[in-house]
């Protein structure tokens, strides 16, 4: 099954307070250029991502890239790395 790119722009992009909590900041991204690339369609580089919830704190290394959800609205699709197979 085939990634359907979404276009996408800083303002429609999902919501950052959330996004912050899995170690996504948009400054940082922003800052590094990758936010760039997003925008632009393309995968990110390789990012250390944490999600810390009340019963869980999950860190990993992944990219990210935007595609559309089945109703063509722009998500952020995190690819977790498998380090075995670098």
């Amino acid at each position: 099954m085939g990634q359907r790119q979404a276009k996408a722009s800083v303002a429609n992009m999902p919501n950052w307070t959330q996004l912050g909590k899995m170690g996504i900041d948009r400054q940082v991204l922003e800052a590094s250029g990758e936010l760039d690339r997003l925008l632009a369609g393309e995968e990110s580089g390789i990012m250390t991502l944490r999600l810390r919830t009340g019963l869980v704190d999950i860190t990993t290394d992944a990219t990210l890239r935007i595609v559309a959800d089945s109703e063509g609205r722009p998500v952020l699709q995190v690819n977790g790395i498998d380090k075995e197979k670098m």
